[in-house]
């Protein structure tokens, strides 16, 4: 056993420990001799790897909507079950279960989804094979797409992207139907049944407050026709409209959407098909002649008009050149 300091130095020289620079110790600054750099030879031999650095986002070519979409649909995602335990997942995976708790929970459009797209999974597996057709394979895609967007951002797509519940899949007849308009003459067709129908419902409400009203308790026979020819107006609409985006009752009667603002019959003229174009007419001609009616038993029973309603005059003309389009 060493008594001095020097012996001490002997033994730690003796047993291999490496020294500085000069033989001084090792320590910040001072690396020891094997670990240093010798003079004429380079410290990274093989070069830096291509592809990194600077010049890797002018060489490297940016990824596509798709390669991102696959990138994270596969990355792994925190799943917390029912026993608290968190496991790690898949997103896709943990977006099917997202959407099939939706579903059990009772939410409609959830449960059209998912239902869906397990006849699709059940249809591809090696026993039995389910060939889509593109519509289909379109129509589930957007399906998809605008129920994970819904569930990320808490609000629909924007325009003219639709809505999870908006897209209608039969696969059986593979008809893919969108419940909302899809294309200019599509948009005008939709915001033409929504403005007659909104006026047929105006004059069926001052319909049923002249019913309630004593002065015009002689004239219940015509304004109970007046009410006929209305209604059959409003119930043309609502088939074209359930033909044609397979609209429910309950949507029928609730606030339209996806409706341009400040429309006129003028600016709609234009952007409708020739057909639908006359049908609108012949809509326009069965209502002014149904407020013209109005109008004059409102006179007989001296009974005022609305501030906002136009002169009788003005209707008469509106209605003339309606009737001239259709000869």
């Amino acid at each position: 056993m060493p008594e001095t300091d020097d012996a001490l130095d002997q033994e730690v020289t003796a047993r291999g420990q490496p020294t500085g620079p000069g033989g001084g110790e090792v320590g910040y600054g001072r690396p020891p001799e094997s670990g240093q750099f010798v003079r004429g030879r380079s410290g990274n031999p093989k070069g830096r790897p291509r592809g990194t650095g600077k010049g890797r986002a002018a060489t490297t070519p940016p990824k596509s909507l798709d390669e991102i979409v696959l990138a994270t649909a596969r990355q792994q995602v925190p799943l917390t079950g029912r026993d608290g335990k968190t496991v790690a997942t898949s997103m896709t995976e943990a977006m099917v279960k997202t959407l099939a708790v939706k579903a059990v929970k009772g939410s409609h459009p959830a449960i059209r989804t998912f239902t869906q797209r397990l006849a699709v999974a059940e249809g591809s597996g090696p026993d039995r094979q389910m060939a889509l057709s593109p519509p289909i394979k379109v129509g589930l895609d957007l399906k998809l797409g605008a129920f994970v967007f819904e569930t990320a951002f808490g609000t629909p797509p924007p325009d003219p992207l639709p809505r999870a519940d908006e897209v209608e899949i039969d696969l059986v007849s593979g008809m893919v139907t969108f419940r909302r308009p899809m294309g200019r003459q599509d948009q005008a067709l939709w915001d033409g049944c929504w403005m007659a129908r909104h006026a047929s419902q105006q004059e069926l409400d001052l319909l049923a407050r002249h019913f309630a009203d004593p002065a015009f308790f002689g004239l219940r026979f015509e304004l109970e026709e007046r009410r006929s020819v209305i209604e059959k107006v409003v119930q043309q609409i609502d088939h074209l409209l359930g033909a044609k985006w397979h609209l429910t009752p309950a949507e029928l009667a609730a606030p339209p959407r996806h409706i341009r603002p400040g429309m006129t019959w003028d600016h709609l003229r234009d952007d409708l098909s020739p057909s639908h174009r006359d049908f609108f007419e012949r809509m326009q001609v069965i209502l002014l002649g149904q407020q013209l009616l109005r109008r004059s038993y409102e006179v007989v029973c001296e009974h005022p008009a609305a501030p906002e309603a136009p002169r009788p005059e003005t209707l008469r003309a509106r209605f003339l050149a309606y009737a001239d389009r259709l000869q």
